[in-house]
């Protein structure tokens, strides 16, 4: 484990009595003392080297000379030098000055957590402002402590919380991945069955942009693969909720009754909802070229895929970006122009698949408004011309839907 600052807390003790002796256990190591700070850096003593104590005036008071008698001893015994802070505070301080305090406070980006000793709800407090700092700044909790004393036995069980409060922010993290299909994290957790999803979440959001439908496909069914992993592990029980979400979202992938178009159009109507508009623009551009290639060359056959080299060898030819050249050659036969660089697509329609495009001229496909109003000016950076982006991007998918 790396160098580590410990953040931890002092208050004026339990109520009508002070701190006393106890057993303080961990899973492996023991410590007899009255405070739980001492177990905590006796068991991390060559891990930590900044211990920063968060006290009010009054607990100072009462223990910072014995708490920092047996800190010191500590740095003999182990012939270390490990700092000791210790940082007032008020007991009701408002959340944005405690923010404040945290940011000045911390100095290293790998922090160890305890709040056994605090006051009211600053644990509480700790928490939101320690998830807030960790989204500006480059910082890992690596263990969250809390010691839970028995009267009877007088002993102190010290309890690691990070499992949990990764699965809080994991929360979050799916959360966002099911409105916006996105995350904005590359916090590997120590958890190995989510740190699994969120890398290929990541994968997902990378692929995407790149707009690899068969590379989607395949994320998106290890995302669901690992999510019914997660699913079936009943420590996330408290997950279950979003991991059904999400399944719900992309599971389509896997459904082998669906054939290519029903798989695109699925997923385009996933990016719409999600407001991953270009992304959206670009696929159904994209669908669109392949189905009025396929219903001239091969009407209703969904199990060929329609690449570039499938087309070039159905039409005899050897062309770089032949789906854009053939397709945009049908768009442009269909409104009655003819431009001499489609020359040569024109006269392949008419001597090999004159009939097919007569009944695809039938069907009046009209993609018009989407190419001038829609996907020719976002791509050129300019304002699109629709009122409502969603109804105008489903009629276009409904228009595909009949080719």
């Amino acid at each position: 484990m790396k160098i580590l600052q410990f953040i931890t807390f002092l208050g004026t003790g339990p109520a009508g009595g002070e701190y006393i002796n106890s057993i303080n256990k961990f899973d492996d190591f023991e410590c007899e003392s009255k405070f739980v700070q001492e177990a905590i850096i006796r068991n991390y003593v060559d891990n930590i080297s900044v211990v920063s104590i968060f006290c009010t005036k009054e607990s100072k008071e009462l223990y910072s000379e014995i708490l920092y008698e047996i800190l010191s001893g500590i740095n003999k015994e182990f012939n270390k030098n490990i700092k000791i802070n210790f940082e007032i505070i008020e007991w009701d301080i408002d959340f944005e000055n405690f923010i404040q305090k945290l940011y000045m406070v911390i100095c290293s980006n790998k922090l160890i957590i305890d709040t056994t000793h605090s006051f009211r709800v600053l644990p509480t407090k700790l928490l939101f402002a320690l998830n807030y700092i960790e989204s500006i700044k480059d910082l890992e909790i690596k263990k969250i402590f809390y010691g839970r004393f028995d009267n009877y036995s007088k002993v102190t069980t010290i309890i690691n919380y990070k499992d949990d409060y990764n699965k809080q922010k994991f929360s979050y993290i799916l959360k966002q991945f099911d409105e916006t299909l996105t995350i904005n994290t590359n916090d590997l957790t120590e958890n190995e069955d989510l740190s699994k999803l969120i890398n290929h979440m990541i994968k997902f959001n990378e692929i995407i942009q790149l707009c690899n439908f068969k590379e989607i496909e395949n994320a998106s069914k290890n995302i669901v693969k690992s999510s019914e992993e997660i699913k079936e592990n009943s420590q996330y029980y408290i997950l279950t909720a979003l991991i059904d979400k999400i399944i719900y979202k992309l599971d389509f992938f896997r459904n082998e009754r669906l054939n290519y178009k029903d798989k695109m159009i699925k997923f385009i109507d996933l990016l719409i909802e999600t407001k991953n508009y270009q992304v959206a623009i670009t696929f159904i551009d994209q669908l669109y070229r392949v189905e009025i290639i396929r219903a001239i060359i091969y009407p209703n056959n969904y199990d060929i895929e329609i690449s570039e080299s499938f087309v070039n060898k159905a039409i005899g030819l050897n062309e770089n970006y032949v789906i854009y050249g053939f397709s945009q050659a049908i768009r442009e036969k269909n409104a009655g122009r003819n431009y001499n660089n489609s020359a040569k697509y024109y006269e392949i329609i008419d001597k090999k698949y004159k009939d097919n495009y007569e009944v695809l001229k039938s069907n009046n496909i009209n993609v018009d408004r989407f190419y001038d109003k829609i996907r020719n000016r976002i791509n050129h950076g300019e304002m699109i011309q629709v009122s409502n982006l969603d109804k105008e991007l489903r009629m276009i998918l409904n228009e595909i839907k009949r080719i």
